[in-house]
């Protein structure tokens, strides 16, 4: 008798604990379902930031024309950087500045299947005792360059490489200073980078950005007024001529909107 009743309690009790490890289990499932759906974190921000803006770096062709597709002439050196980049090697202040440029592409982000107003907008935390950013001095370097010397700041070299292109800059390892050209492209850059953190350009490195931007202006406007030269071989199209004197006079645009920014005045 002793024995049967122990036999069924041993019955009740192993099924009692597949009972309770099928419950947990599923419960266990659950829980992971959703911890998925609701990951509302910074890394599920920045996420979608960052699908965003890859979606219109893959309409981008770098600004050449004015199509309408992409990133413009001033948002395509951040933006196609940016788009490089995974989603954790992203800054807060580039998640916050990627944010802001968005706004102006709803409608090819809705064309993409994403709507704007569903992008949650990061949150910016800066660290209660951050260090001091080191100080940044400029050399003019004749007509058209200038140095950049620039103790190492991870945070910093990231922006001066994002914002300003490749072919525009290089690191000179014995003066331990970047050098960068003057062109329309890396004047933009360096406007965005001292913007980012506060750096005051001198007042001879403005003057320097100012003459180059008002050279290029001025070179283009000449080419716009010169009229194309045709041969009767020559399979160049009303059609070509039409899109060169567009980009010309883009370029016009954008070069006196970056000199109004370079001033302080807007000259448009």
């Amino acid at each position: 008798m002793d024995t049967n009743i122990t036999r069924d309690n041993r019955d009740k009790r192993d099924k009692n604990e597949t009972s309770d490890n099928q419950s947990l289990g599923s419960n266990d499932s659950q829980a992971t379902v959703g911890g998925e759906q609701g990951d509302t974190g910074e890394s599920g921000i920045s996420g979608m930031l960052s699908r965003a803006v890859q979606a219109i770096a893959s309409r981008c062709d770098g600004a050449s024309e004015r199509d309408g597709k992409g990133f413009n002439l001033l948002d395509a050196p951040l933006g196609n950087s940016l788009a490089l980049l995974s989603p954790e090697q992203w800054t807060p202040r580039q998640s916050a500045a990627a944010y802001k440029m968005l706004r102006k592409y709803r409608s090819q982000l809705a064309a993409a299947g994403i709507r704007y107003e569903d992008i949650p907008a990061p949150l910016l935390q800066v660290a209660p005792k951050a260090p001091p950013l080191p100080p940044v001095t400029f050399y003019p370097d004749g007509a058209e360059m200038i140095e950049l010397s620039l103790a190492y700041n991870l945070e910093m070299v990231t922006c001066l490489k994002a914002s300003v292109p490749q072919s525009a800059r290089w690191f000179d390892p014995i003066a331990k200073r970047w050098r960068i050209y003057l062109d329309m492209a890396s004047i933009e850059g360096l406007t965005r980078f001292a913007d980012e953190f506060g750096v005051i350009l001198p007042e001879q490195i403005l003057s320097l950005m100012v003459n180059r931007l008002t050279e290029y202006t001025a070179a283009l406007a000449a080419r716009a007024e010169k009229p194309p030269v045709t041969d009767k071989g020559s399979k160049r199209s009303k059609r070509g001529t039409a899109t060169g004197a567009a980009r010309r006079q883009h370029g016009i645009e954008i070069a006196s909107k970056l000199i109004g920014d370079v001033t302080g005045t807007d000259i448009m």
